[in-house]
């Protein structure tokens, strides 16, 4: 069924999550070639620089060709705070 004209489509709702200045947004779906479609697509229309994490890749950036960063496929050091010094 497509989306009536008063309903936002999910490119636009996801337009305004990034251009509401989210640092992050997470999604989770069994539909993660069609997420990663839309997400790819919105970040090429507003011309964004797109980093996605999994736990099987780690931290990809997706404007330059094999460009993941090492050391990046656990969550822990993603997502846990820096000690202070």
């Amino acid at each position: 069924m497509a989306p009536s004209q008063d309903q936002p489509t999910p490119i636009h709702e996801l337009k305004t999550l990034i251009l509401s200045f989210h640092s992050l947004i997470a999604v989770e779906t069994v539909e993660e070639e069609r997420v990663d479609l839309l997400i790819k697509a919105v970040a090429s229309e507003l011309q964004l620089k797109l980093y996605t994490w999994s736990i099987t890749q780690g931290l990809v950036r997706h404007d330059i060709p094999k460009a993941t960063v090492p050391r990046t496929n656990q969550p822990w050091p993603v997502t846990t705070p820096r000690q202070s010094r």
